[in-house]
């Protein structure tokens, strides 16, 4: 069976890359969400992801429906919320800060950031991660380029806080020539194989089966 599993793995990787991005449909952060996959409040009440909007970094008109159309791409168990501020010297000094703050059912977080003095990421994988969208509004042509951005984004976020890194596919929000504005425009609101398998095993060593599935119900 396990090698069943690594020859599916293999198989889907090697599709993805030889994929011709100019084939592929450009996916969009839908203005409602009546046909996406909503975060359901039992996902707070399992082991997650916490997507933390600080400061509407991402303004709030638009957060809710970018957060869940990023966290929809995933087969992974999330939760959001906001909050006034962040300080990463804090959660530098406590691993344990993000439990500590958000209750043990968070086992990592990704903070979305605007602060024109702060890098673009900054993180320790398996914990936390803070990703910077300042100037993700400069030469946008409308609100829906800046909505994708802001989702590839979050797309990022959750990747690297779960060991994920760099992606070969150009369709992949975290496409090896996507850390520049331009490079995140060119890229799709997704995460290839070769990345989203490894984040899964991070994600299961560190929470288990519970961070692998959406929650639903109650």
């Amino acid at each position: 069976m396990k090698h069943v599993t690594i020859v599916a793995m293999t198989l889907l990787a090697t599709a993805a890359l030889a994929a011709d991005p100019a084939k592929l449909p450009v996916n969009h952060v839908p203005e409602r969400l009546d046909s996406v996959r909503l975060i359901q409040p039992a996902a707070e009440k399992s082991n997650h992801i916490l997507i933390v909007n600080v400061a509407n970094a991402i303004p709030e008109s638009m957060w809710q429906t970018v957060v869940t159309y990023a966290v929809s791409k995933l087969q992974l168990n999330a939760w959001t919320n906001s909050v006034p501020g962040f300080a990463a010297a804090d959660y530098v000094a406590d691993p344990a800060k993000v439990q500590k703050t958000f209750g043990d059912k968070a086992k990592v977080a990704v903070f979305m950031v605007d602060d024109p003095q702060a890098p673009r990421y900054l993180g320790a994988p398996g914990h936390w991660y803070a990703v910077n969208v300042n100037g993700l509004k400069d030469g946008a042509k409308d609100d829906q380029t800046v909505k994708d951005r802001y989702a590839k984004m979050i797309l990022k976020g959750m990747a690297y806080v779960s060991g994920g890194g760099s992606s070969l596919d150009s369709n992949c929000s975290l496409f090896f020539g996507s850390f520049d504005i331009d490079g995140i425009d060119g890229t799709k609101i997704q995460i290839a194989p070769t990345t989203y398998f490894p984040m899964l095993e991070v994600l299961k060593r560190i929470g288990g089966m519970e961070m692998l599935t959406p929650a639903i119900g109650d």
